[in-house]
């Protein structure tokens, strides 16, 4: 009996949640300036939809600027990002968490560091499925440090995207 009673409240539990599923199109692109890259382009699909919460997975490609300046010769680094954020809020206006980890490339030298994101994120009601958001992008955890090269690294950035 407790056998049935626990299968039951286990489909019960699903499928309620699968019910209360609120979102429509679950794909996100975005282009983002500042924050852990100068320039980055971002995928983002949701896992989980509800009314006020929406959790998406994160994944990325980004571009900085020439780690040594005095070198002519010298190259971008490459970044790639991949991690979870979550919008809490109305769909119109949403808080937006965000923590992931970039794996940089920098000729011989590969690193990674624990970024997060914290904003807002903006959904114009007369523009359907466009998005804008900002937010604090600080570093909370870096494996790569050379006085002699450096890498840009802001605090701030702004990120537009689609939803589709």
């Amino acid at each position: 009996m407790k056998k049935l009673i626990s299968i039951l409240l286990v489909f019960i539990t699903f499928n309620s949640f699968a019910q209360k599923d609120t979102l429509a199109h679950r794909h996100y692109g975005a282009m983002q300036f500042g924050g852990q890259t100068m320039v980055s382009f971002h995928y983002e699909y949701s896992l989980i939809a509800r009314n006020y919460f929406i959790l998406n997975t994160n994944a990325g490609l980004g571009l900085n600027e020439n780690a040594d300046d005095t070198d002519p010769t010298d190259r971008p680094i490459y970044g790639i990002h991949s991690g979870i954020i979550c919008l809490a809020g109305p769909k119109l206006i949403s808080l937006e968490l965000g923590i992931y980890p970039t794996t940089y490339f920098y000729k011989t030298t590969t690193f990674v560091n624990l970024n997060s994101w914290a904003g807002i994120r903006l959904r114009p009601q007369k523009m359907e499925g466009f998005f804008m958001s900002v937010g604090y992008t600080p570093r909370l955890y870096y494996t790569y440090s050379d006085p002699n090269n450096h890498f840009f690294n802001a605090a701030i950035a702004a990120k537009f995207g689609i939803n589709f």
